[in-house]
């Protein structure tokens, strides 16, 4: 089953969301739906490569929960751009998560 409305991309997202939100290097998480599936964004505070690797991990939240689900998770570290990176988000991705302060 490929997921390829919005409102599905959307219940991924706060699904993932859940389990990202206590992880202090989470600052924001937007999704987006294409023909291949979901896409998570996951912009992040300066991380390496093992901090991005656990962060991958969250995913497994959602191939338990979801498991025929096609998603993506771009992790937006600002160690790899020299741009903002609400630059590299799809013009219709929606915020679902955002850290305050």
């Amino acid at each position: 089953m490929t997921i390829t409305t919005p409102t599905n991309a959307r219940e991924l997202g706060l699904t993932f969301a859940q389990a990202a939100q206590n992880d202090p290097l989470a600052q924001e998480i937007w999704v987006s739906a294409r023909r291949d599936g979901a896409h998570i964004w996951l912009l992040i505070q300066q991380a390496d490569d093992e901090d991005e690797r656990r962060l991958s991990g969250l995913l497994d939240v959602l191939d338990e929960r979801f498991p025929d689900a096609d998603f993506q998770l771009h992790i937006l570290n600002p160690a790899s751009y020299t741009i903002d990176l609400h630059d590299v988000l799809p013009r219709d991705a929606e915020k679902i998560f955002s850290r305050a302060g």
